[in-house]
């Protein structure tokens, strides 16, 4: 059963998440949408983010704010799994 968190204690936690596992399911959701076209594939990831965040019933732009600041954030601190997934995405999607 999933966690069903009130909006705040749900962005409480996306605030704090582990990058680790936030990258490595990045980093599946992206496999497994390598198939598609680029825009396809954008336009998917654009939908569910839009989907869930209207089902969680977090604004989208706060929902992307929080997501670009953790991406700013663990930068400085996990470089190497950043430039990992940057890397990942260059090469792919060429």
């Amino acid at each position: 059963m999933r966690n069903t968190s009130s909006p705040n204690v749900l962005t409480d936690r996306i605030a704090n998440a582990n990058f680790h596992d936030v990258g490595e399911y990045s980093h599946k959701i992206v496999t497994k949408l390598m198939p598609a076209n680029d825009d396809v594939m954008l336009a998917a990831i654009g939908v569910l983010f839009i989907l869930l965040s209207e089902r969680f019933d977090i604004p989208a732009r706060r929902l992307f704010e929080y997501c670009e600041n953790m991406v700013k954030r663990e930068s400085d601190k996990h470089p190497v799994l950043i430039y990992g997934l940057r890397d990942y995405l260059r090469e792919e999607f060429k």
